[in-house]
């Protein structure tokens, strides 16, 4: 395009007089590049404009497209009704009234898979710190002889409860891999079991009916051992590892020798009976609350206290102060023969199956109805 230098009329490139005044037009090179520049700007222009159009046709093609899909072909859902909250506190503001017809009697350990999954939260529903039960667990491992056993006079009794100690909290490599060495240690001694005493018998038993890893035979021969009275406080705290139906149904030893709370509600219990139908002495429970909890002096009475308050469930709030007070104060004493038994680490590797009573044994209200 070349402007008339006399009246400014465009003409189109090529002409030699003006349109517009008949003025006759000199071309220089200079206005015949800058011509044919300004028409391929003017042609790109055009290109990308066209381009442009045709985007934004193809995208209010689709855009109605969708409309017609979603409101003509696609049936309209149905409204959604809110969800209820879940509660995540684990400790009711009252405690639940004990239902036999509605909750199995009996005391049902959980499995060690279930406490390697769940442990560490139900510990935290309850303001228990399972991270003092882990330093007291890696604590004991640090004992750990090479072939897997634990220092004690008698190795397979000091080696079984640390394994039961290891295995309260599972979830740890490190704990779990050790406790696993320990019961390895202990399917050695399977061999010499009828000859062993009775609290080597428990120890040795006890671990590996936890872990699964005792035939039905084993177990069942195992039980047998458990109702003569001999050491009582472990052998009913064993029974309760049994199955239901491979629990010795007469325990007129344990009960003789177990006469003061909570012991005979947890005899009950092992038999699933109702202890207050049972007329087991206590029917208030007061044995149960904080004040009874707190005065305890031996590492088997806290045991004993913390599986009955914790399954039974009567005054949970004061459980889980006791607990978090048992934690700060550290291990009680244990009886001098299982000190003898399973070494210096005895009191530790009871306190730590006192402290887990709430991840070994679920509430009634939590226990699977049969």
């Amino acid at each position: 395009m070349l402007p008339c230098p006399l009246c400014g009329t465009i003409n189109p490139l090529g002409t030699r007089f003006c349109r517009g005044c008949g003025e006759k037009i000199t071309i220089t090179y200079q206005q015949v590049a800058q011509s044919v520049n300004t028409v391929r700007a003017a042609q790109r222009a055009d290109r990308v404009s066209s381009w442009g159009s045709g985007l934004l046709h193809l995208a209010i093609f689709f855009f109605a497209c969708a409309l017609i899909f979603r409101f003509l072909l696609v049936p309209k859902m149905p409204r959604a009704e809110p969800i209820a909250p879940v509660a995540t506190q684990l400790i009711p503001t009252e405690a639940p009234a004990l239902d036999v017809a509605s909750a199995p009697i009996a005391l049902l350990p959980t499995s060690l898979a279930t406490r390697a999954a769940t442990g560490r939260v139900v510990l935290a529903g309850i303001s228990s710190d399972a991270a003092a039960i882990a330093a007291i667990q890696r604590a004991l491992v640090a004992d750990q002889k090479p072939d897997g056993s634990f220092p004690g006079s008698d190795s397979v009794v000091a080696t079984g409860l640390a394994a039961c100690a290891l295995q309260a909290l599972p979830g740890d490599a490190s704990i779990d891999a050790a406790a696993a060495r320990a019961r390895a240690f202990l399917v050695l001694k399977t061999d010499r079991f009828v000859s062993m005493p009775p609290l080597a018998r428990i120890f040795l038993a006890a671990p590996l009916i936890d872990a699964g890893e005792m035939a039905p035979t084993q177990v069942a021969s195992f039980a047998v051992f458990l109702a003569d009275g001999t050491v009582p406080v472990w052998q009913a705290w064993a029974i309760a590892a049994l199955p239901t139906d491979q629990r010795p149904g007469e325990q007129v030893a344990l009960r003789t020798a177990l006469t003061a709370p909570p012991w005979p509600w947890i005899l009950a219990l092992l038999q699933g009976q109702d202890p207050v139908k049972a007329g087991i002495p206590g029917r208030d429970r007061q044995f149960l609350y904080a004040e009874t909890g707190t005065t305890l002096k031996t590492g088997e009475e806290r045991l004993a206290w913390a599986w009955a308050a914790w399954h039974l469930a009567i005054a949970p709030r004061e459980m889980s102060t006791v607990l978090c007070g048992w934690a700060k104060a550290g291990p009680a004493p244990v009886a001098p023969e299982l000190l003898q038994a399973a070494g210096p680490r005895a009191a530790d590797a009871v306190h730590v199956l006192a402290l887990a009573a709430p991840i070994r044994l679920p509430p009634l209200w939590f226990a699977p109805t049969r």
